[in-house]
């Protein structure tokens, strides 16, 4: 199974204020979706396009 969030660096998952793992929220973004990884104490803290290869692959 493909895993849509994987990355070499997983740091937009943990909280750089408080080091919490940041809960991920999915949002609608024009022509696709982002997900948005949100600390429960500080807010949004990272935001990633989990398609983002295949639209700059189709450009």
């Amino acid at each position: 199974m493909l895993d849509l969030f994987a990355r070499d660096d997983e740091s937009y998952r943990t909280c750089a204020e408080c080091g919490r793992d940041c809960e991920s929220e999915p949002f609608s973004a024009g022509a696709g979706i982002r997900i948005s990884f949100v600390c429960p104490a500080h807010g949004v803290h990272a935001v990633i396009d989990p398609f983002a290869h295949l639209r700059e692959r189709d450009c």
